[in-house]
């Protein structure tokens, strides 16, 4: 049997149906797989991994995104990945009966916003893990349960982890010694 077979072959079949790009490494580790699929295919997806009966064991294990916006494409193998104004969201997941780790990855355009079906009534941990992308990134979930900001304030409609992110406020805020009081001054902008 041929070296891609090694998972089991519905996987294969389901993958070949949603047109998808697949790659491995023999180099790094052999057992693990990197998935780019189309936005549209990820809730039926993880209902596979999650309902098949070889992969009735898997586990979400982590989640997160870059931003490729500024990102300038010298190599000509990595345009398909560097694309302007999209988020690279990835998902990885461990199968403990196969022993295999599935990394899944999919473009999110940050001018439209599409959204991402949450996955969180699949994957319990997952609602914590999409709380997090969807508060740095500002990756916005459909039938999300619990969408409230765990890391930054409330009142804040920023996303810390995009290059379009501010690097330098708008005030100043600083202590006045003579007067004894917390004086909040708007910044001047600063040129190097």
């Amino acid at each position: 049997m041929l070296q891609k077979y090694k998972a089991p072959l519905q996987l294969f079949i389901v993958f070949e149906k949603m047109q998808i790009q697949l790659w491995t490494s023999s180099s790094n580790q052999p057992n693990h797989f990197f998935i780019h699929i189309p936005a549209k295919w990820f809730y039926s997806l993880n209902l596979f991994l999650k309902k098949d009966l070889s992969f009735w064991n898997s586990y979400l294990v982590d989640s997160s995104a870059i931003d490729t916006g500024s990102y300038k494409v010298l190599d000509s193998s990595l345009s398909y990945f560097l694309r302007n104004n999209q988020l690279i969201v990835f998902y990885i997941y461990y199968c403990f009966f196969l022993k295999i780790k599935v990394s899944i990855s999919l473009f999110y355009n940050t001018f439209i916003k599409d959204p991402l079906q949450s996955i969180d009534n699949v994957y319990l941990n997952a609602n914590w893990i999409e709380r997090e992308t969807s508060e740095m990134f500002g990756i916005c979930y459909i039938f999300k349960k619990d969408l409230r900001k765990l890391l930054v304030d409330y009142s804040t409609i920023d996303n810390p982890l995009l290059k379009s992110y501010p690097v330098e406020g708008f005030f100043d805020i600083f202590y006045n010694f003579f007067d004894d009081q917390v004086l909040c001054v708007e910044s001047s902008g600063i040129e190097l």
